[in-house]
């Protein structure tokens, strides 16, 4: 409530609002910027679709897109092989333990609070001595 008084009392102009409109600016300062932005990301969501099925009907868009998933899906599998793999796996028990856990998500479709359980669990009794 304090940080609303002291906006209120002079205009925070680091929001794009005109002159008139600084109020506005001041009020959603004061406001937690969680609930306003997904608010914003509905409502840019809503206002993109229509112009989106336009572009999806091209021919060289679709292809673009096409482009750009697969760029964007090699980075994630750079970024996935830098951090995890090659620090997060010890040996071939993690690799195996790892490969088994995604077959139980993938294949058999398992609750993957379960598959978690099951690869600490396995890795701790591998791990033990004796």
């Amino acid at each position: 409530m304090e940080r609303r008084r002291r906006c209120l009392g002079r205009c925070s102009h680091w929001l794009p609002f005109s002159a008139p409109k600084c109020r506005w600016g001041c009020l959603l300062s004061s406001v937690p910027w969680s609930r306003w932005s997904r608010c914003f990301c509905l409502v840019l969501l809503l206002a993109v679709l229509p112009f989106w099925a336009q572009v999806c009907r091209h021919r060289l868009a679709t292809s673009a897109m096409a482009g750009v998933n697969a760029a964007v899906v090699g980075l994630l599998a750079a970024a996935f092989y830098d951090p995890v793999l090659t620090a997060g796996l010890d040996g071939p028990m993690d690799a195996a333990i790892a490969a088994v856990g995604f077959a139980l998500l993938a294949f058999a479709r398992l609750p993957s609070l379960w598959i978690v359980l099951w690869c600490v669990a396995t890795s701790i009794a591998w791990r033990l001595p004796g």
